[in-house]
């Protein structure tokens, strides 16, 4: 078994109960890397540094939606250029 394994597969299921539980990674004796990657992992899996940036100040509307277009864009763009690289 893989640390970098999930249990369940259902992720929404997954992101409900992180919300309700902290983050626990053990550390076995002399594996203290491992456990630190593990837990690096997890956190970036679990977007908690995202969402706390995200939140940490007051995104007008207006703001939010100039900025979820422009991701939008860009998205699109990547994935234009994608499959026309692969041609």
């Amino acid at each position: 078994m893989s640390i970098f394994s999930i249990k369940s597969s259902d992720q929404e299921s997954e992101k409900f109960i992180s919300q309700f539980h902290p983050l626990e990674v053990r550390v076995r004796e002399g594996q203290f890397d491992s456990a630190l990657r593990l837990f690096r992992f997890l956190v970036q899996r679990e977007e908690i540094l995202l969402n706390s940036k995200k939140k940490s100040r007051y995104e007008k509307p207006s703001v939010a939606r100039r900025r979820k277009s422009s991701e939008a864009r860009t998205r699109k763009f990547l994935s234009e250029r994608r499959i026309k690289n692969s041609e």
